[in-house]
Order: structure tokens, then sequence, then C-alpha cells
């Protein structure tokens, strides 16, 4: 979290909160058909996703020549439990909401007096589907409004009067809230998001200011708690525009390869050794010292060392492909045909840091729904490609990952040449300060 002093009155800014603008993606009739059919992908991908744990985020690509029907191809962080020893397999809650959702769609037709009742029917089932996850978002929205309310208790917020009085009417009541998740989100979509409160923690998030963590949390989860109704009416209102509608649809799930334990001996997890394979090849004896002192400071800030240490013996590592990258995987070593000829990939959270690297560095590249800037410990590239792939061997492979670890490198020693304060440290959540 920063530290930085609000000094926004001395930049000209002038605190006044105005109501956000609809982002034109989210309206479908301002979309041509390409845009169209990646928004819808994309908000079927959220729904899909049931958990807040990493593990069921959800990808999905299109497969179909432009006569046959369209297959949704669908992929998690991991999939559902096989049978073992005569224990029933686990459900696949997953495969069932995408069916549903879709069953539901195609049986919609053009100004059918029912959509309000499907609309319905459609958000409750998929409240229903995701409340352990909308509910793990009330309860850490409520963590931070507590927070906040404190700060602005003790006269710490440096807001005007009545962006002051706008969000601390809104802080009482969102910790008063004893409602269902279906009314909470519906609150967030149709009240928080359109209103100028909204506007105010967006702005604070964006500022840099000493509490911008809290009002960018509180940002993201407004927007998750929005998400769920703003993907409904997307996914009603582009059914009548999306030609794939046309066509008869099937699903299949291309299953997560199994976890594999984490490949580093412990005698290995040295913080200066790994992170001095970075610096060694820079010609510049000022940068590499530069470049050194940013890595040491991370080290004590974070005590780095320490918990590389601890973290390796104290649990047993499960590496996971993500659920994009399953995908990547399947389009890679098929003859995938892409529906509509469009090489897109969607999912129900921006891509973690590794994945985009990855994902750029391929030589058949796909486009992807944007990313963030956090690296996960446990994340891993799909399995090793044979020589006979169809589309890329082996030693295309390595060139991938070398060149993404490169770009890594220079992405985190770019930061260190140039620590803008408000800048966030590439792979991490934390910013400059």
């Amino acid at each position: 979290m920063s530290h930085r002093s609000n000094n926004s009155s001395d930049s000209g800014i002038q605190k006044t909160a105005t109501l956000p603008s609809p982002e034109p993606k989210d309206d479908p009739s301002l979309l041509d058909d390409e845009a169209l059919r990646r928004e819808f992908i994309r908000h079927l991908a959220y729904l899909c996703n049931f958990d807040t744990a990493g593990d069921r985020v959800t990808a999905i690509v299109l497969e179909g020549s432009f006569s046959g029907p369209i297959t949704f191809w669908f992929a998690s962080n991991i999939s559902p439990k096989p049978g073992r020893n005569g224990e029933p397999a686990e459900v696949d809650r997953m495969r069932e909401s995408l069916q549903e959702t879709l069953d539901m769609l195609y049986a919609m037709k053009p100004s059918d007096d029912s959509r309000p009742l499907i609309k319905a029917q459609l958000f409750a089932k998929s409240v229903e589907y995701s409340k352990k996850k909308i509910e793990n978002y009330i309860s850490e929205l409520k963590e931070d409004v507590k927070v906040l309310q404190s700060l602005k208790n003790a006269g710490a917020l440096d807001l005007n009067k009545p962006d002051e009085e706008m969000l601390s009417k809104w802080l009482k009541n969102v910790l008063k809230l004893n409602d269902t998740p279906e009314v909470i989100c519906s609150k967030a979509y149709y009240d928080w998001k359109l209103s100028g409160l909204y506007e105010v923690v967006r702005r604070e998030a964006r500022q840099g200011g000493a509490y911008r963590s809290y009002f960018e949390n509180i940002r993201h989860l407004i927007g998750r708690l929005n998400h769920t109704m703003k993907a409904i009416v997307f996914l009603i209102k582009a059914r009548d525009k999306l030609m794939l509608f046309d066509r008869p649809f099937r699903i299949q799930r291309e299953h997560s390869p199994p976890a594999v334990p984490f490949p580093l001996p412990v005698h290995e997890m040295d913080f200066a050794r790994i992170t001095g394979k970075l610096i060694e090849d820079l010609a510049d004896p000022v940068e590499r010292h530069v470049c050194q002192a940013g890595l040491e400071k991370l080290d004590q800030k974070f005590g780095l060392s320490d918990k590389l240490i601890t973290e390796g013996t104290a649990r047993v590592w499960r590496l996971k492909v993500h659920a994009e990258l399953i995908l990547l995987n399947k389009i890679r070593t098929t003859n995938f045909e892409f529906a509509y000829n469009d090489r897109y990939i969607g999912y129900s959270k921006p891509a973690c840091y590794c994945c985009s690297m990855y994902m750029k560095a391929q030589h058949d590249k796909c486009e992807f729904y944007g990313h963030h800037e956090v690296a996960y410990l446990t994340w891993q590239v799909p399995p090793r490609l044979d020589q006979d792939c169809l589309h890329q061997d082996a030693a295309d492979d390595d060139i991938c990952l070398e060149n993404m670890i490169n770009q890594i490198g220079s992405d985190i020693l770019e930061f260190f040449r140039d620590p803008e304060p408000g800048r966030r440290l590439v792979g991490t959540k934390e910013f400059v300060h």
C-alpha cells in the first residue's frame, strides 16, 4: 500500500463526483460482430466461475466450421475429481451451469415477452450457483468498509464535504447490510455502480493517496458484485445479434493436467542466487548496483529469503496449469478450427502476469482479454510439446519459454530503473511509495 500523501488540491484536481459513463463494450448495440462475440464469451466464462479461489477460473474458446455446429470448449484451473476406489466422480457443476445457461439463451426468441422472466431465472440460478463466491466478496467488502469508516471518523480522508457525506452514508449502509446475496448483487448493479459514490471510490483508487489500496479493493469488489447481473443483461441483449445462435452447439471440457510437485530443491531456494541471474548480464556496473540494491530492499521489506525457505519446506507445493493455457495447449496440439476464424480465448478473470507473458511469446498467438500484474508461485507451463506436434515442435517451445523468462527479467529490472511513485511492481500487488 502506498503511503504517499494525497496532494490533489495542489494538482488542481477538483474532487467533485460525477456519474461514470457506461463503457461502450457494455452495450451490445455499439459492438461489431467480433467484439460482440468476444464479450459474450467473456461474460459467459464469468458466470461459470463459482469460487473465489483460483481453482475454478474458467476459460472458453469456440470451435467450428462455417456450416457445422459450434463447440464451446471450456477449461478450469482444476477439473472435477474422477471417481476412484469405488467413490463416485465429482459432479461437474461448471458444465451443468454452462449447459443450462446456453439452453435458456438458445430457447429465447427475438422480442420474446418472457425475457424479463428468463432474466430473473438466469440471475437467481447464477447467484445460487456462485453463492459461496458472492458471500466472500460481501464479507471482504465489509472489512474494507470498516477500515475506511475508522479513517473517516479519525479525519484521515482528504475529501470535499459533498463527497465525504456521500461516502459516509454509503459506508454506514454497507455495514448494516443484511440482505440476501441476490439483493446485494442487484444493488451493486442498479445502484452502487451507477452512482456518484462509485466515481469517488474509483477516483481515490486512481489518484495514489495514502489509502488507495482500500479504495481500489472496494472498487474491485463492487465490480465483482455488479458483474453477475451485468453479464446476464449482456448475454440476453447480445443473443439476437450473434450469428452463432443460428447453429446447433455442443459443450466439451478440456481437462486440466495433473498438478506436479514443485521442481526446485530446497537448497536452491536462495533469493540472492535466483535474483542474481536477473542482473548478471547487465553491462553497466552502476545499473547493476541500482538493481541489486533494489532487490535487496525488497528482500528486507518482505523477508523474501526466509519466505522462500519457509514456504518451500512447510507445505507440499502443487503446480497447476491455468485454464487459458489448458485451452491454448489444446489449440496447439490438435487441428483446431476456430469458429469464425477468431483466435480468441475468453476467461472469467484477467490473465495472471505469467499467463500473459506466455501467451504473448507464442509463435501462433491467440487474442485474450486483458491481464493483471500478479504472479503466482504455483504457476506451471503446459505439458511439454512432443516433437511430432502439428503446429510447433519442442524446440520452439523452449524458445518461447526463454523469451518469456527474458521478458519477465526485463520488466523487473525496468521497475528499478524507473521507480515512479504509484507504479506497481510487476508480479505483485505492491506500489512504489
